[in-house]
């Protein structure tokens, strides 16, 4: 009897089985007025490394960031702000899956952090303290007027967490031209009382609030209706049984649902894409 080599074909079966399990997408939640089959994949991009940068800050101070670029060269870039105590590897874990959808990524280490995540914050490191918070807002103007000066970047993204969140409705009541705000557990956390309800008030583009089930029903909550109840913009809340504060909500490692709080980050995104309209028989994008 003719002896069958089969090294060959488990080599074979194996590099399939391989292949098919690292192209397996994530499910998503679709925001509302959306189907399930509108939304977007949240994988990550595959080999998606950090490279730091420094930029200037409005006051003319110098900070530091992680840049992640997606594998395709974008159009749109998502500038990523941390909590108190926190630096940029808040968003090691998140930044790569926005790559993944094709958004290149800035996560900035403002003046306002600490060492969260077993890393320095570089920009703290270099001044020698951490500042107040509001302090950390001309780190934020600096990292939009760094991606505005890049001349690629069609779409301007910011996402916040915690106080940054709140900052996030400033930048975009201030700065004309913002896509979207994504504020991670916002908040009163300004001295003067009221300050961040008015930003979000004034706020009319899209926006996507994620807070644990207790800020629900409190300032994450209020911010939230005070922006809805004033834009046409897409608009969507996010919570969980489980959640946690700020973007750590999205890290596995900290919040036992960072896959639910991500499909519906994700499903948001995908609402935020370019409709498409047919005229005869050729398919064309619509003006953004």
């Amino acid at each position: 009897m003719r002896r069958l080599d089969v090294g060959p074909l488990i080599v074979l079966v194996l590099a399939i089985l391989v292949g098919c399990q690292k192209s397996e997408p994530t499910s998503v939640v679709p925001p509302k007025g959306t189907s399930a089959s509108q939304s977007a994949p949240a994988t990550a991009a595959d080999d998606v490394t950090a490279k730091q940068i420094s930029f200037e800050a409005t006051d003319g101070a110098t900070a530091f960031a992680d840049l992640y670029t997606a594998r395709r060269g974008s159009r749109t870039v998502a500038l990523l702000f941390h909590q108190a105590g926190s630096n940029a590897g808040e968003y090691a874990t998140l930044a790569p899956l926005l790559c993944g959808v094709g958004m290149d990524c800035l996560a900035v280490d403002q003046r306002s952090g600490g060492t969260m995540w077993g890393r320095d914050n570089r920009t703290v490191q270099a001044s020698g303290r951490s500042a107040e918070y509001v302090d950390a807002y001309a780190d934020l103007e600096g990292a939009l007027r760094w991606a505005r000066s890049q001349g690629k970047y069609g779409r301007v993204l910011v996402a916040g967490s915690s106080y940054s969140a709140s900052l996030c409705f400033r930048l975009g009541v201030e700065h004309p031209g913002i896509a979207a705000i994504l504020a991670f557990s916002p908040g009163e956390y300004l001295p003067e009382p009221g300050t961040v309800e008015r930003w979000a008030k004034a706020w009319r583009g899209p926006l996507f609030v994620s807070c644990s089930p207790e800020e629900a029903i409190g300032d994450a909550k209020r911010l939230f209706d005070a922006c809805a109840g004033t834009s046409d913009a897409p608009t969507r809340l996010a919570t969980h049984p489980g959640g946690v504060h700020g973007a750590s909500a999205f890290r596995s490692d900290k919040c036992q649902v960072a896959k639910e709080y991500a499909d519906d980050l994700f499903g948001f995104l995908n609402s935020l894409r370019p409709k498409r309209t047919t005229v005869g028989a050729i398919t064309e994008p619509t003006t953004e």
